[in-house]
């Protein structure tokens, strides 16, 4: 799912969800959230990286983005456990079709500009 999901500069939720559905034939809430339990750790090692790495592009300290880091951690899950709440307490078919919608929106939201032809 990372290979694909990087090549089309989404999220990997956008093929796993889908694909657990079709082929392993699970329910929308639980792909949702096995789709968001594995991002999690993805995301941490990432995070971490990229924090360390950080000096070397940007030129911020390593303190400083770690301190930034901890300020973005709480209300990252505070987002996720209020939005984990909302998915719960709304319909199925409402989240299928946000879903679906924000898979569409996505798709036409991108900002590559194809090089001029010489």
């Amino acid at each position: 799912m990372g290979l694909p999901a990087g090549l089309l500069g989404v999220g990997g939720g956008f093929i796993a969800v889908p694909a657990q559905q079709m082929v392993l034939g699970t329910k929308l809430r639980n792909a949702i959230a096995n789709s968001s339990s594995l991002i999690v750790f993805s995301a941490a090692v990432g995070a971490f990286y990229k924090n360390l790495t950080l000096s070397n592009v940007a030129g911020t300290s390593v303190l400083e983005s770690f301190r930034l880091a901890g300020l973005l951690i709480p209300t990252g899950i505070l987002g996720g456990f209020i939005g984990a709440i909302i998915m719960h307490l709304s319909p199925i078919r409402l989240i299928r079709t946000i879903f679906i919608c924000y898979l569409f929106w996505a798709s036409y939201s991108n900002d590559y500009q194809a090089p001029a032809s010489a």
